[in-house]
């Protein structure tokens, strides 16, 4: 009887293991689709949070907009409007310099040229194109002397002060 009873109770465990392969295949299909929905369900819920929080940026922008204070600051930073009476001062070339990062190296006659080695023919083009434009563009000038006198300035103004040449004294005619 040892013998039937080992077959019998192999029977037993194959039905199980039959059972359970069963119910694993009939389980897993909407195991995983309800894992999916709930991953979409959080997705959603990112969604909706993101797009609350630019709804509620947009109503403050709106606000904004209402505030008069801040319409005239921005007519003057993108418009560069003024009020009658004052006057605007638009630096050129204000605008690429701030844009250069701040570990860019200068050339002294030439702003826009950086360190960076480059070739030889690149350096030959340039020049002959400074050369040409000499005095055209203050970027290009020539460098004046740094051994030269600083010429006096009006401190209101900043402007160079020229001194007046003194008349010539009048001839004096004798007794």
């Amino acid at each position: 009887m040892p013998g039937a009873l080992a077959r019998r109770s192999t029977r037993r465990l194959a039905m199980l293991g039959g059972v359970f392969v069963l119910l694993a295949v009939m389980l897993v299909p909407p195991l995983r689709a309800y894992l999916v929905q709930q991953q979409q369900y959080r997705d959603l819920e990112a969604s909706v949070t993101h797009k609350e929080s630019t709804v509620t940026e947009l109503r403050q922008r709106t606000q904004d907009w209402q505030n008069p204070a801040y319409v005239e600051q921005q007519s003057r930073a993108r418009l560069r409007y003024v009020r009658p009476g004052e006057t605007a001062y638009v630096v050129v070339g204000a605008d690429t310099l701030r844009d250069r990062p701040a570990h860019d190296s200068l050339s002294v006659i030439d702003p826009g040229h950086s360190a960076e080695p480059r070739a030889w023919y690149t350096t030959v083009w340039d020049s002959i194109a400074t050369g040409d434009t000499m005095g055209d563009d203050p970027r290009t000038a020539p460098v004046s002397r740094l051994d030269a006198p600083e010429a006096e300035t009006d401190p209101t103004t900043g402007l160079p002060v020229t001194t007046p040449a003194t008349p010539p004294a009048a001839p004096t005619t004798g007794p």
